[in-house]
């Protein structure tokens, strides 16, 4: 596993790389403090902790581990099967509104309420939003949803 580090280094910062204990590189950062070395050096760090392709499945997996314990997390653990079965192969960036549609179709079909099905893309979008905050995606799909079904009164 590679480990990075933050080093100052010739009047400046670096960012050295590390494995089994051993440095195998050291980059020289173009920041001048402290702030903007560790602006540079997390950026660093994500691009390289990117993985090549990444999933909707992946970030849906990413987004409950971060949320384990939460509410949330349970709930996309359900869900998990109908969303993965229809986004789960794609990479989220190409996700379109046509595939929302699809989806929401394919769930009525199956006769699920419109509730569900809002908040299943209710959570889509939100693992999504997470992912590009952690930098595994550069930018978030338009997800739509059916409007937010009224909740039902009892009188």
């Amino acid at each position: 596993m590679r480990v990075y580090k933050l080093q100052k280094f010739r009047g400046g910062f670096a960012i050295a790389t590390y494995e089994a204990g051993q440095r195998i590189s050291r980059r020289q950062l173009l920041a001048t403090d402290h702030a903007e070395a560790g602006r540079e050096f997390d950026r660093i760090v994500a691009e390289a902790n990117r993985p090549e392709r990444v999933t909707v499945r992946d970030v849906w997996e990413r987004f409950r581990h971060a949320t384990e314990g939460r509410r949330i997390a349970e709930a996309m653990g359900f869900e998990a099967r109908a969303v993965l079965a229809h986004f789960g192969d794609m990479e989220p960036e190409s996700i379109t509104v046509d595939d929302c549609r699809k989806y929401t179709a394919k769930r009525r079909g199956a006769e699920i309420q419109d509730g569900t099905i809002w908040t299943e893309l209710g959570h889509l979008r939100t693992a999504l939003n997470w992912a590009m905050k952690a930098r595994l995606i550069e930018n978030v799909p338009q997800i739509e949803r059916l409007r937010n079904p009224s909740r039902k009164i009892a009188t």
